[in-house]
């Protein structure tokens, strides 16, 4: 084996194990914001579920059960996680880890 042959393989090793562990890191991240966000989603349903119930008579022209609005919200909501999950993993991915540990 030739020493650029070697040098090359060694490379793409290191660029596959460099990639790796970036996707590690962003998932998880992602992992972590996701299962609060998850954990809030299904509160906030419970908790939405019985509130309807005693201000129902408030809304106008929406039954208080809408799956429609229900379905937006629940999207809206994954959604504006998502983003404010990725935006920060992105950011770690990044950033250099010896900096980050001086401070």
């Amino acid at each position: 084996m030739s020493n650029q042959t070697f040098a090359i393989e060694n490379n793409c090793q290191s660029t596959v194990r460099f990639l790796f562990l970036l996707l590690c890191l962003l998932g998880l991240v992602l992992s972590k914001g996701l299962a609060l966000t998850v954990g809030g989603l299904v509160l906030g349903l419970v908790v939405a579920r019985q509130v309807t119930r005693l201000l129902g008579y408030l809304l106008y022209k929406v039954s208080p059960r809408d799956p429609i609005a229900f379905g937006s919200a629940f999207v809206v909501i994954t959604v504006a996680s998502l983003v404010a999950c990725f935006v920060p993993a992105w950011r770690a991915t990044r950033t250099d880890p010896l900096r980050a540990l001086r401070g």
